[in-house]
């Protein structure tokens, strides 16, 4: 799941970087925004897989709640980041939502290898 941090980041720069270069500075603000709400629920994955781990074997329940948890805190967080990118922070949608798109398609091709 590193790999999969480590290749949404490089994303997340090309993709501002596009931006940057097609539609401006503010673009790249929004891309770059929309990649790192994407690398922020591939980091809480890596986090409760690394808490599972220790604690797998123990208690099944505790493994079925912290997988709920981390479901729950990567929904509530990819909300509250988008709206406040859209709303108090005022960034174009369409770069934040096109880079986090990619990075979510990112994870799934990468899904799929294994």
């Amino acid at each position: 799941m590193y790999r999969v941090v480590l290749l949404e980041s490089l994303l997340t720069l090309i993709a501002a970087s596009g931006f940057y270069l097609f539609a401006g500075f503010h673009s790249a603000i929004a891309a770059f925004y929309g990649g790192l709400i994407a690398i922020v629920n591939a980091g809480l994955v890596v986090w409760y897989g690394h808490r599972a781990c220790q604690l797998a074997g123990t208690d099944a329940g505790r493994s079925l709640r912290m997988v709920a948890s981390c479901a729950t805190q990567r929904l509530l967080y990819t909300a509250l980041f988008f709206a406040a990118g859209m709303g108090p922070l005022k960034l174009e949608p369409l770069a934040m939502l096109a880079t986090f798109i990619l990075c979510q398609i990112l994870v799934i091709i990468e899904s799929s290898r294994r």
